[in-house]
């Protein structure tokens, strides 16, 4: 099992790597002037397997977040997202570069057929995604949250649901909930307005009645410390832990210590000295 997930890992590391790097590439070909995989530089536990070019139609759409879902990676990109056939590794192949959606950050988080993106800032009554106005949710003059796609037919991806935030969507983390047939969403708005995190739900039979669901605070208020990035661990270890500001928080997700995926409970927040801006909170497979 380490051997297969150490490949899954070098994977993701070399797509996003190289994504990035060959913005301004075309496919590999006689004068290409981007380098085979062989040439780059790596560290002596990672393996460059192949790259897929992007043509970059303006310098301020950039790539952002990567998800996984089976034989697909997908790029998220400040004008929508990338999917991609990665079957196999050595030569990635671009499936769709959806850009229908101009929101700035683009994380993503996939299940299935089901792709949540994040929209960042504040938008008004004249931006688009796929095609359809934004809705304000008035008496607020912008709208900022996370966007829900059906990607079932991949050439065509549909929006079905948007969910305006308070802070909007700077990062969101998937927590699969099947016994209640849904998918959870836990949102980081990267703001100090909102210390917190915000519990989005989204239906896999009806995904288009995705809505928010709860927010649960951070503890940290005094000051405010934003979330910035939220990782989830389940299995035996059930927990949560959001970075962001100057530490990070921790809920358990244990019904034993009662919390549970909707309604975590926290167990305590940490202020790390000599940090002001936290970025990402992960676990070890133990959790330890």
């Amino acid at each position: 099992m380490a051997r297969g997930r150490t490949r899954v890992i070098l994977l993701a590391v070399t797509i996003s790597t190289l994504l990035s790097g060959a913005l301004y590439g075309v496919p590999a070909a006689a004068g290409d002037p981007n380098p085979p995989v062989s040439t780059y530089a790596t560290t002596p536990n990672m393996e460059a397997l192949g790259w897929e070019p992007r043509e970059n139609p303006s310098s301020s759409i950039i790539n952002s977040d990567l998800a996984f879902w089976g034989d697909r990676a997908y790029q998220g990109t400040y004008d929508g997202f990338q999917i991609i056939d990665i079957s196999n590794p050595e030569d990635p192949q671009e499936v769709l570069d959806y850009n229908q959606c101009s929101g700035d950050q683009g994380d993503l988080v996939v299940w299935n057929n089901i792709l949540v993106r994040s929209w960042n800032s504040g938008a008004g009554a004249t931006a688009t995604c796929d095609g359809q106005n934004i809705v304000l949710p008035l008496p607020d003059t912008s709208w900022e949250g996370l966007h829900v796609f059906d990607i079932s037919n991949e050439l065509n991806p549909a929006l079905v649901a948007s969910v305006n935030l308070q802070c909007g969507s700077h990062t969101a983390t998937g927590v699969p909930d099947l016994a209640n047939n849904r998918l959870l969403i836990y949102n980081s708005g990267s703001s100090s307005t909102c210390p917190q995190i915000d519990i989005v739900q989204i239906p896999l039979a009806n995904p288009a009645a995705a809505a928010l669901l709860r927010v649960e605070s951070n503890g940290r208020t005094s000051p405010a410390q934003s979330c910035h990035d939220t990782g989830v661990i389940l299995g035996d270890v059930m927990r949560a832990a959001c970075a962001g500001g100057n530490g990070f928080t921790t809920w358990s997700l244990d019904p034993a210590d009662g919390g549970s995926l909707e309604n975590p409970a926290q167990l305590y927040s940490t202020v790390v000295p000599g940090v002001t801006i936290g970025h990402s909170a992960g676990f070890t497979w133990d959790g330890k």
